[in-house]
């Protein structure tokens, strides 16, 4: 039987001339009567006692009313405090950010050095307000949101070898995800919403003026199903 460290802790702070033995039984000197050497108080580590001198005994419950004191209902007659919860560090995306903003700029301060007017266009809002950039190998980078604003993962569009990778520096959110997720709020839900292919697909619909999200894994994996999306479903 597993020993209740507790119910051996109670004994101790209440019992003097405490004598260990290797079974699991000990023995003390009384604390109910006149009890100076015969140690005539046995106990064990199961809670149960009995003095042979006063013949009192019992358990947990009988020791704590013999000494005057308060029970609580447990073998021990103390409460473990629960654990502190550990509240959850803040994680830091100021590295995404940084990125998604230099990338951002790769691709959109030629067009905007040629003409500032650009800048102001409606065909370039999505770009800009979703921080669409082009790394520095060409690849364009599309960001992630979270409810909040914060970008907490960057994609990259496909490579030479036809792959589309994760920006994996800064602590990102590389799981499975809606693409564009985080403008939900903007949209209707009595208009028709497009779920479509890839990140470009959903760029090329919403400068159309059609609402459209996707998965970050294309075709081949749906990202869990977020509070806002239900109104469509």
């Amino acid at each position: 039987m597993i020993h209740d460290d507790l119910i051996r802790a109670t004994f101790e702070k209440a019992l003097t001339g405490i004598q260990y033995g290797r079974n699991g039984q000990h023995k003390a000197l009384c604390p109910f009567h006149d009890d100076n050497k015969t140690k005539s108080f046995s106990f064990n580590d199961e809670g149960l006692w009995k003095c042979f001198g006063c013949d009192k005994g019992g358990g947990m419950k009988q020791f704590h009313l013999e000494l005057g004191i308060a029970w609580n209902g447990t073998a021990s007659g103390y409460t473990k405090k629960p654990k502190p919860k550990e509240e959850a560090k803040p994680i830091d995306y100021s590295l995404l950010k940084l990125k998604a903003e230099e990338w951002h700029d790769n691709l959109m301060r030629p067009i905007f050095q040629m003409n500032e007017e650009e800048r102001h266009k409606s065909k370039y809002s999505f770009y800009v307000r979703n921080l669409i950039g082009k790394n520095e190998q060409g690849i364009f980078t599309f960001p992630y949101f979270d409810d909040k604003g914060q970008v907490i993962a960057i994609k990259f569009h496909k490579d030479k070898d036809g792959q589309c990778r994760w920006y994996t520096n800064g602590n990102p959110d590389n799981t499975c995800k809606w693409y564009n997720g985080w403008n939900l709020s903007l949209y209707k839900p009595s208009e028709r919403l497009i779920i479509a292919e890839g990140e470009p697909d959903v760029i090329k619909l919403c400068k159309l003026g059609f609402q459209a999200i996707s998965s970050s894994a294309g075709t081949t994996s749906v990202p869990p199903i977020i509070p806002r999306l239900k109104e469509w479903l």
